[in-house]
Order: C-alpha cells, then structure tokens, then sequence
C-alpha cells in the first residue's frame, strides 16, 4: 500500500471523531484541510523540499576541500569525477535521508537537466562511457555558484509528477512491447 493510500486511509478513519468533537461546520473545514493535504501536489511538494535538502547537501559535501591544501576538492577527482556517493544513486539514496522513489525521480531530473539545452549548464552530468557523475567545474568553479544554481534550479512537485508520468509510459511501453 502505498503511503499516500495509507493517509489517506488513516484520515478517513479519523474523520468520524472530528465532525463529532469539533461540530458539523468546523469538522467540515477540518476535513476540506485534510483534504487538500491529501493532494498529489501537496505530497509532491513535501517531497521535492526533502529532495532539494538532499541535493543541498550533497553539494556541499562535494565542494568540501582538504585543509591543508584550499585548491584540491576532497570527494571530487581532478577531472570532476564525483568520488562520493550521489543522493540520486540506487544504492546510497538512504544516506541522505531519501526514499527508492525520490532518488529514482531526483535521478531522472539530474538527466533531464544534463540534457536540456535551454537550461544552465547542468551542475552535475552523467558520463555513460565511465559510468559515473561529474561535477561541472568548468561553470560552477565554487560552491557558492554552485549553491547560487541549486536556489535558481530547483527541485519542485513537477520532478515527481513527470517522473510519475515519465515511469508510467515506460511500464506501457514495456508492457505493449512484451505482449506477444
């Protein structure tokens, strides 16, 4: 069951016990409240702040450096190289407070923004050939621009409702393709 199923389950339960204790009116308005927590945006938006934290954090620790030495980055090799786990890894997302869903679609938008050209030059982009991520030192020299690019590139709800409707046109297609 999923999370927002089980709220959403959670609250309905409840909602005898408000429009008894509260009176009819205020248990409406409590339940139009309630309601509206409910929406997939709102929980879309909950998620996306958890995300932008994450991504928040991961840069800092990725613009860390060494102190004896202010030049050389601590978890970057000297070509960009990111040599720490990424908030969007399969594997590592736990470390940063995320759940399996949440780094597939922060996963999905750190490709979407390596590959939109209308947008700033992505902050980190994936090098399929190495297999690995890389810090775009060229344009994000310091973690203040990187920071400065993270404030004006934001992750929001729309992340999450286009890797939703990104997953789910996958799973037709794979589902149309393997019918035979």
């Amino acid at each position: 069951m999923s999370s927002l199923n089980g709220f959403a389950m959670a609250t309905a339960d409840r909602l005898p016990n408000v429009l008894s204790a509260n009176g009819h009116v205020d248990g409406i308005r409590r339940a139009a409240d309630s309601a509206q927590r409910l929406s997939r945006r709102n929980v879309y938006a909950a998620r996306a702040k958890l995300m932008q934290q994450a991504l928040t954090t991961f840069t800092g620790l990725v613009y860390e450096r060494f102190e004896d030495d202010t030049a050389i980055l601590a978890n970057v090799d000297i070509d960009g190289r990111i040599l720490i786990a990424t908030p969007w890894s399969s594997k590592h997302y736990r470390l940063y407070g995320l759940r399996r869903v949440e780094a597939d679609a922060l996963r999905w938008e750190m490709h979407n923004r390596t590959d939109d050209a209308l947008m700033d030059p992505p902050l980190f982009f994936y090098m399929a050939d190495y297999r690995a991520w890389y810090l775009n030192l060229h344009a994000y020299a310091d973690g203040s621009q990187a920071m400065t690019y993270l404030v004006g590139q934001p992750v929001s709800w729309r992340t999450l409702n286009g890797y939703a409707n990104h997953s789910q046109n996958v799973r037709k297609t794979f589902s149309i393709g393997h019918a035979t």
